[in-house]
Formats: C-alpha cells, structure tokens, sequence
C-alpha cells in the first residue's frame, strides 16, 4: 500500500520506479471459486486481477498474480472444568 490522495500519484510513483518495482496481486481462491464479483464494475476477481494486470504491463510494470487459500486455524482444545 502506498500513501496519497492523488488517484494517479500512486501509478505515477509506480511508473517512476518500474525497472525496481513489481506489482503483486493476491486474490482469494475462495473468492475465485465462488466467482464473487466486483459490484461497480461487475467483473470477477480474477477477471479484474488480468485486467489489471494487463494495463500495468502495457506501462512497462510487471505483475504477478497470486492466489491464496487460508485455512482455519486449529482450535485449541479446552481444559475441561474440574470436578
């Protein structure tokens, strides 16, 4: 995340810096596999990471996509009451 209010100082800053910089887009699989969608432009997830993707590179900035699935974490179990 980049600090600003200027809607495209971050993509300037990113253009500035694109021999260093790399883009990395991390979607849920949960999120792609239940094909949620972005309800102001009414594309999914992964349809919207390419899309992206896709305008970064036609600037010369790379990106890469990653999808992630997180799990639930174990419960630890209870210590019964004493009798």
């Amino acid at each position: 995340m980049l600090p600003g209010f200027d809607p495209n100082g971050k993509i300037r800053l990113l253009y500035e810096m694109r021999e260093q910089a790399e883009i990395i887009f991390t979607v849920s699989a949960g999120d792609i596999e239940k094909t949620k969608m972005r309800a102001d432009l009414g594309i999914s997830y992964d349809m919207e990471v390419l899309r992206l993707i896709d305008d970064i590179t036609h600037m010369g900035i790379r990106g890469t996509a990653w999808s992630s699935r997180s799990t639930p974490a174990r419960r630890q179990p209870t210590a019964s009451p004493k009798s």
